[in-house]
């Protein structure tokens, strides 16, 4: 085999094990983001507003009916009005943190008439 044909092989070779190893990595974000999200989910089904803010970026912005909050410490005082969608950022320490979140009206059961 030639020198440079034994190169493309390593390059090809390398190219291939990147691709799985980012896969592998974008495979283990998104889990992370999802079980991070369900804790978050679980905090305000406990109402432990402590463990709900540890959650929350200094930057956080919630949107709801009643304006916007922006900061941990606004967003923490504020009262939950409705159900969300959030946006999680990986921080340098390694946690996910809420940094916006959009509210709607809380849901009707099923057959409810409003």
């Amino acid at each position: 085999m030639r020198p440079h044909a034994v190169v493309l092989v390593i390059l090809a070779l390398g190219i291939g094990t990147g691709s799985a190893l980012a896969q592998d990595e974008a495979s283990l974000l998104q889990r992370q983001v999802a079980d991070t999200e369900r804790a978050f989910a679980q905090t305000m089904a406990d109402r432990n507003h402590a463990a709900f803010t540890a959650l929350l970026s200094e930057e956080a912005v919630f949107f709801g009916s009643g304006g916007v909050l922006r900061g941990k410490e606004e967003v923490a005082e504020g009262e939950r009005i409705g159900t969300f969608n959030s946006v999680w950022r990986l921080h340098a320490d390694g946690g996910w943190r809420v940094v916006f979140d959009k509210g709607c009206p809380p849901c009707q059961p099923s057959g409810v008439l409003l």
